[in-house]
């Protein structure tokens, strides 16, 4: 990728390299200084721990008057989460998760984002950002004070978020370089305050009003859902089915909804996931003939790698649909993604006992052998199940592993939706 370079006015830092593990544009400032922070997530427990923020896409914004101005794009660095943004000096900055798909130019005004209700509308609450600074300027020589300032735009219990720096941080010319950024140390982005960054999405969002699958979107981000007990949901509609089980939405229901102080409901949760995932998954639903597919994660904010919690990741354990088993002839047949099923696995050396092994073995081989064709074109990213594959496994040319397993991958395929995913 070729690097770019301009010269633009110290409040128009866009994409200067960072630190961070992807290439972006480099820019030359009239004049920056640089601040690091390391990322933190929560991680389920117990015991309760922590793990890198990593792979989390940002836009950051300062504060010109009463409107936010963009900054820079990037994304916290993979393996550490440690982040390092240029800053023109005093102001207000926050940094926001990025929506997927969208694009920012810098310079460019930016609008606070809001969590829409579910026939569309925005409601009155923020969506929060998920880092904030104050940077003040001292008298000569010139230099500034740095503290954090995350606003509560919910109100939340203080010991809800991150908590408050206690003392500012000085940044100096010292700091002019990207190579000497100011290190704030570690920042944690708590369970809650992942909650409240993740935008909730209405039925109007731009993804589904352009979809050819609007109609069963809205079903989802309408709330229109089937309720299964308390918290399992199904969506049915043109003789497709998605079960939803309750522990999809488990994690989400821990933290408090953004209209007011109860927990999330499972309606709510799902409608945190970006509407590209459910119109990607909708669509390959038609295409491997499946009549029915069991989702147990989307979203969630409390557990796993960056990619569930940024809204773009979908598991799932269960999966019926048709196979041709003669020129004129279909089956229908279920297959279990769990690594004891010998039958779901599409490299399994030992030949079918039966025509019922046969069928789950053709259709858990299509479904991968798809899912090595849409991670080739781009729109799907990384991949986990219970079986590592090779393409040459699924019926395709070469020897590329393109899904893989672990211990967190042996009971579901997890599946990354879209070119934005970390």
């Amino acid at each position: 990728m070729a690097t770019a370079q301009q010269q633009i006015p110290a409040q128009q830092v866009q994409n200067a390299t960072n630190g961070n593990n992807i290439l972006q544009t480099t820019v030359q400032l009239v004049q920056r200084y640089w601040v690091r922070i390391t990322v933190q997530m929560h991680e389920y427990g117990p015991p309760q721990s922590t793990r890198a923020a990593g792979n989390l896409p940002y836009v950051l914004v300062m504060q010109d008057g009463n409107q936010w101005t963009v900054l820079s794009t990037g994304i916290t660095g993979a393996s550490n989460g440690r982040v390092s943004f240029g800053i023109p000096g005093a102001g207000r900055y926050r940094a926001y998760t990025k929506e997927p798909t969208r694009s920012f130019q810098a310079g460019a005004a930016f609008d606070i984002p809001y969590h829409q209700l579910p026939n569309g509308q925005d409601s009155t609450r923020e969506v929060q950002p998920w880092f904030g600074m104050e940077v003040t300027a001292t008298a000569n020589p010139q230099t500034f004070q740095v503290r954090q300032a995350l606003p509560n735009t919910l109100g939340r219990a203080t010991n809800l978020y991150p908590p408050a720096s206690t003392a500012p941080h000085t940044l100096t010319q010292a700091h002019a370089s990207a190579s000497t950024p100011l290190d704030l140390g570690n920042y944690l982005i708590t369970y809650q305050l992942w909650s409240d960054i993740s935008r909730c999405y209405g039925i109007s969002h731009a993804v589904i009003a352009a979809s050819a699958n609007r109609a069963a979107l809205e079903l989802i981000y309408g709330e229109q859902l089937t309720s299964v007990g308390q918290h399992g949901r199904r969506l049915e509609f043109n003789g497709r089915t998605i079960e939803f089980e309750a522990g999809a939405t488990e994690g989400g229901r821990r933290t408090l909804g953004f209209a007011d102080n109860t927990n999330m409901t499972a309606s709510e949760c799902l409608r945190k996931a970006y509407p590209n995932v459910f119109d990607w998954w909708w669509q390959s639903m038609e295409t491997l003939r499946l009549s029915s597919a069991t989702v147990s994660s989307t979203w969630r904010p409390h557990t796993g790698s960056t990619r569930h919690r940024y809204s773009l990741a979908l598991d799932i354990n269960y999966l019926t649909g048709l196979v041709d088993v003669s020129p004129t002839e279909t089956a229908s047949t279920t297959i279990h993604l769990h690594v004891s099923q010998g039958n779901s696995n599409p490299a399994n050396p030992q030949p079918p006992i039966n025509a019922a092994a046969q069928h789950a073995r053709a259709l858990s081989k299509s479904f991968h052998r798809y899912l090595a064709e849409e991670r080739v074109g781009g729109h799907i990213g990384w991949l986990g199940g219970p079986w590592p594959l090779t393409r040459a496994q699924v019926g395709l040319t070469g020897n590329t592993t393109f899904i893989v397993t672990d211990s967190g991958h042996t009971h579901h395929v997890h599946i990354s939706v879209g070119t934005d995913q970390p």
